[in-house]
This record gives structure tokens, sequence and C-alpha cells, in this order.
């Protein structure tokens, strides 16, 4: 077995008419390459260099430890006559172990759909390229580093969700858990947005078109940049695919995105029991956001840009395949600030600190406490439904 870092020896003379060669890096003697000059020189400086041995010093350390692991097992069981004393011994040790062994690294690289396979043949041109591919992820170690807000608000979920396991007999219901955790989280969300806001958690608004519906609405959030309306269905998948003007969207709290996508491809609409349709999240938001812009507009405040925005408490946001519009995002709650900026950017206008409280006071009334959801919407709707009467009264 021979060294895994290779080696070059010089052959014949000295002077410039010389050869080196470079031997295969597993098993020295096997084969070489014969490079004659200039070409030769030139490899055999970088391969002797400095910064040569720095970069590639985490692929060269990895194929030593490999080889020195075969060779180790094979000088101390497969040739050694001291271990190798009966055919029992030979078997395992010659046999068994190695296919055992085979049989184990065939399964872990087979998971993750075959990565490991994919990985292992791809290793040629990673280990020539290692230094750019360090450099690369670097890059995206640092500009996630950048958004560790993200990392905070998760610690923040799970902070928030033990809470809730805390909670009296109140909060039993699921809807109600639901809403309190969104209403705490909305709130922490509000301290990672830049600038003055103004953050209404829970609303429950009467839709001035049809006095009998009562639209839901998970957070407002209202700064110099505009109006974001975001809703949080109440959903417990962790992945979803959808078009932005489908009627229809399908989730999964098992397959991702890009499997529920295979399966569409090779089986059509054919049911699958670990996918489920759900209506398209945006195209009802964009309604809610219009009944809110046209409240906003009859009330004096006529430069708000509206953003629509839907928050899956539970949503893998990166292994999801939703599809949006520029001014509109699904997402985990976790990406609300650094979208938040996004939209900044794309604003057309811009609101005064007067204009922000008071559109913060318009809808100020409709917020609801989560413990008192359900007897506040029946007072609401009863009141509706009080004043309908009466406005049919007076027609008559």
């Amino acid at each position: 077995m021979g060294s895994i870092l290779g080696c070059w020896r010089m052959m014949g003379r000295n002077d410039d008419s010389a050869q080196k060669h470079i031997w295969c890096p597993f098993f020295e003697g096997a084969f070489f390459i014969e490079l004659t000059e200039p070409i030769g020189v030139f490899f055999y400086n970088i391969y002797n260099s400095i910064i040569f041995r720095i970069l590639y010093f985490i692929p060269f350390a990895i194929l030593k430890t490999i080889s020195l692991i075969i060779e180790w097992y094979y000088e101390t069981f497969m040739i050694n006559e001291n271990i190798l004393t009966s055919a029992g011994s030979r078997v395992i040790f010659v046999y068994i172990v190695p296919i055992v062994t085979i049989l184990i690294l065939a399964i872990l690289l087979s998971l993750y759909e075959g990565m490991g396979w994919r990985i292992l043949f791809l290793s040629p041109i990673l280990f020539i390229f290692f230094p750019f591919i360090v450099a690369i992820y670097g890059g995206m170690y640092i500009t996630n580093f950048k958004h560790r807000h993200v990392k905070a608000l998760d610690r923040k979920q799970d902070r928030i969700e033990n809470r809730l396991y805390k909670m009296r007999a109140g909060f039993e219901k699921e809807d109600l858990n639901t809403d309190l955790r969104v209403c705490l989280f909305f709130k922490h969300v509000s301290r990672k947005i830049r600038g003055y806001n103004r953050t209404l958690t829970n609303l429950r608004i009467p839709n001035p078109g049809n006095p009998e519906e009562i639209i839901k609405v998970g957070a407002l959030i209202i700064n110099q940049y505009g109006v974001a309306v975001w809703s949080v269905p109440h959903s417990y998948s962790y992945y979803f695919y959808g078009k932005q003007d489908s009627n229809m969207w399908l989730h999964s709290d098992v397959m991702e995105a890009r499997s529920i996508e295979n399966h569409l491809i090779t089986k059509g609409n054919v049911p699958h029991k670990y996918i489920q349709t759900m209506n398209n999240p945006l195209r009802e938001n964009r309604q809610k956001v219009n009944i809110i812009q046209k409240m906003i507009r009859d009330n004096g405040f006529q430069n708000a840009h509206m953003f629509s925005g839907v928050a899956f408490y539970y949503m893998d946001t990166d292994n999801s395949m939703v599809e949006s519009g520029a001014d509109e995002k699904v997402c985990n709650p976790t990406y609300i600030p650094s979208i938040t900026r996004v939209w900044h950017k794309m604003s057309k206008s811009r609101l005064s600190r007067r204009e922000i409280k008071g559109i913060a006071e318009l809808f100020a009334k409709y917020q609801v406490r989560p413990e008192q959801e359900n007897y506040l919407l029946i007072q609401q709707q009863e009141q509706l439904k009080q004043q309908a009467l009466e406005n049919t009264v007076k027609k008559l």
C-alpha cells in the first residue's frame, strides 16, 4: 500500500531534459504518468508549493486517513497468521467483515435519495475544485450569519411552544393555541424590523361589502414603507407546493416539494396518501388586502403601499416550492424581517409617523385576544345581524 499523497521522482539526469513521474496516489507503483519538461516542472512546482499543501490539506488528509485504515486492517487481520489461525477466523476477517462494511457504506451512501453516491462519483471534481467550493460555501455561511435573526426567531418559537404547554385549560383548543402563538411571535418579530412600526395581531375585521362576513387577519405590520397584511392559516404541514394563480395548492408533512412535483409529473392528479390539497392562500389573502386597502383609502390615507404575506408556522421554506408576486410572499414567520427589508426597497411611497399611527388606530379596535376569540366573534356576529335586521325594518 503506497502513500496517499503520491510522490514525484526525478528520473535520469538533472538537466533540462530530465523527466518527472507522478505516481498513483493509492497504490504506489501501480502506474505512473510521465510528464516531460516544461509541463513536468510546472506541475512539480505547484505540487511542492506551500500554498498547494495548505489549500488541499483537508482532501489529502481524508484520503490519507482512508488509506491508513485500509492498510491497518489489511496488515492486522487479512495477512496476519496469528489472527487467521482457523477457518472460522479466516471467513470472518477476510470475507464477512469486509462485505458487511461494504454493505453498511452502500446503505449510508444511499440515504437522502442517493446523495452519497452522487458525491462519490463527483469526488474527483470536488477534489480538484476543493478551494473554490470552500470559498463559495464559506461565503454562503457568512451570508447566513448576517441573517442570524432567523435563528434567534427559531429560538423564540421554541420558547413560545414551551410556554403554550404550560397554559391552563382555557387554551386547550388547537385554534386558540395557534392564534396565541401567532400573537406572541409577531410581537417579537416586530422588534426585528428596522424603523418605527406598529404591529397589530389577531384581527377580526367586518367586511364593509358584506357585514355578516368577518375577515380574519393574522397580523398587520405598518411602517413608513407601507402596510403588510399577513395571514397565518392553521396548518401543521412542513412542505408546500403551488403556483401563484392556481386554484389549489398541495401540502404535506412528509414529502418535500420536489417529491410532490415528481408525483404530479409521473402520476398527474392521482391522489397520494401523504399529499393534501388546500385553496390558494395567496389568492385568499389578496382579497383581504383589497378590502383593507379600500378601508385605508376611505379614511384618507392614500399613499400606503400594500404587501401580501402568508405565514405557515411550521413551513420548511427552503424545501417548499411556492410561486408568488414581487409584493407578496409565502414563508415561515422567521423570514418576515428579511422579506420586509426586501419590500422596503420596492415601496413607491412613504408614510409619515402620523399616518402610521392613524392607520394603526383605525384597525386597533379589531384586535382580538386569542383567549376571548370565540366570545368576541359571536358578539360581533350578533351585532352585525342585529344591524342588518334594523336596516331591513327601516326599508320596510
